[in-house]
This record gives structure tokens, sequence and C-alpha cells, in this order.
């Protein structure tokens, strides 16, 4: 058990009556915890269990408690658990990164997690925010230098150059893909993400408000700050997106259907330009 966890039955001790149920056992933080605390460990052996589960849809059916709260990767169990018991009342909360998976970047933790995604009432992100920056250029040392002095080191991933086949991995892991540019045309990476259901918080410069014109795409700056950016990103990351109508809205600009316009264009062009007739009589 985390000591977060202790710390926050314990914050809402005179408003919730809580049970606790650790899937292996409570761990030395049990002394954090109320003494009035119902402890319940079922001490699951390590891997992947069906069975495991359906005896945790049992109990959770059995208890019936008015809402199930469950954290980070381990407790997804308890997501699909509480299904299986018919609760509907399910909050699930990611408080980090586990060591396991320090960048989030797991295709199959990814899978699930969108799969499940959808289950809860409330899927709240409450760890701090992890930036991830892709690509190689002369100001990765200056980034690295602030990042450390402003005590942000372990938040700031700089990720290099990235495999573009690599690349729908990082779009599939990030909640929200900023892009800070001051000039741009139509960014490719816009779309991109959106193929990944993907949103995007981006500077209204360019082609950018045209690329994230329909609502349900991301968050449009306008200000072209780090501040107004900074606050474009928070409220993105606020903001639960549907990543299947993103994911369909790309498909309306992948580069077969771009490829076709421009062939029926250059085609009307061609038909349009054919020298004339002429008829000497």
């Amino acid at each position: 058990m985390e000591k977060g966890v202790a710390t926050l039955i314990q914050s809402t001790r005179d408003r919730f009556d809580h049970i606790l149920v650790c899937l292996t056992e409570a761990g030395a933080s049990v002394r954090l915890l109320p003494s009035e605390t119902e402890i319940i460990e079922l001490r699951k052996k390590p891997g992947n269990s069906a069975a495991f589960v359906y005896k945790l849809a049992r109990l959770l059916r059995g208890l019936r408690p008015s809402v199930v709260h469950t954290r980070n990767w381990p407790g997804l169990d308890g997501v699909l658990a509480a299904r299986i018991a018919g609760l509907v009342r399910l909050v699930h909360s990611e408080h980090g990164l586990g060591s396991d998976d320090p960048n989030g970047l797991n295709p199959r933790r990814l899978a699930v997690r969108r799969l499940l995604r959808g289950f809860p009432q409330e899927y709240v992100c409450v760890s701090r925010t992890l930036l991830v920056i892709a690509g190689e250029g002369p100001e990765r040392k200056r980034l690295s230098a602030v990042a450390a002095a402003t005590g942000i080191s372990e938040r700031v991933r700089l990720a290099g150059a990235v495999p573009h086949d690599f690349l729908p991995n990082y779009f599939r892991a990030a909640d929200v893909l900023a892009i800070s540019s001051h000039s741009e045309g139509w960014p490719t990476v816009i779309h991109e993400a959106f193929s990944c259901g993907t949103p995007v918080a981006a500077n209204a410069v360019g082609g950018i408000p045209e690329a994230l014109g329909e609502s349900g795409l991301g968050v449009l700056v306008d200000g072209n700050s780090p501040e107004t950016l900074a606050r474009g990103i928070a409220a993105a990351l606020a903001t639960q997106w549907d990543s299947n109508v993103i994911s369909r809205h790309a498909g309306l600009y992948s580069w077969t259907r771009i490829a076709n316009r421009y062939v029926a264009l250059f085609e009307n062009v061609i038909e349009g330009w054919a020298p004339a007739k002429h008829v000497v009589g």
C-alpha cells in the first residue's frame, strides 16, 4: 500500500468509511491508517489472472461500496472487477509512472489503459506532469540546464531523435501533444497525433487554426506566449477527450486521400489547359 493511500484515508475519514482492499499485502504504511479502517489482503501472485479478477469482482459485489477507487497500473484489475460486479460509481486515479515503465510507452499497457479508460466515471491523473521533448537540436543543453535550474529535471525527458516508426508509441502515451511554434504551415505532426487518438494544444499560427478548426480535437491558444500555451496545455489535460472521434478525424487527412485529391487537381488543371483547337475556314 502506498503512503498516499493512507494519507487520503486519514484526510477523508470524517466523510467516508473506508475499506482498504490490497491486491497483495498492506505493507508498512498500514501503521498510518485510522484504527477503524477495515483491511482486506488478497495476496495476489505475480502475473495476470482472469480468475483473480473474478475473485475480486465477487468480493466487491459482496461489499457493495458506494464508490470504488482504484489507483495506478495494478489498480486496473479493480476497474475491470468493479464493472463485472455491476458497480458503476468508479474512480480511477494515476499517480505517476512505475519504474518498470518510466516513460509510459509500454504498448500493452497503453492498449489496456485505452480500453478501460471509458469505464470509470472519473479518470484522474494527479501525478506530476511529465514533459517529453522529442527531437535533437542545438537547444538541448539549454533545455537541460533550464530544467535543472527550475528543479523539474525528473519531470522532463529529452528523448532525442526518435525513429519515425516508433513515434506512434509516443503519441499514444501522451495525454496531449503540445506545439509551441511561432510560425507554421500545415504541420503534419498534428494529424499524426490525431491518428493515435491524441489531442493537440497549439498556438494559433499558420495553418494550425484550420487543422484544429473542429471541436473535440484539442485546444487552440491565442497569444503565442509561454503563459498562454501553459494554460492551453492545462486545459487540454483537464478535458476528457474522445480518442475515437479524434482518430476518425485523422482518417479524413490520410496521405492516400491527400494524394487522390492532388491527382484530381492535377488532372483538372491539365484538362483545363488543353490546347485550343483552331478552325480555319
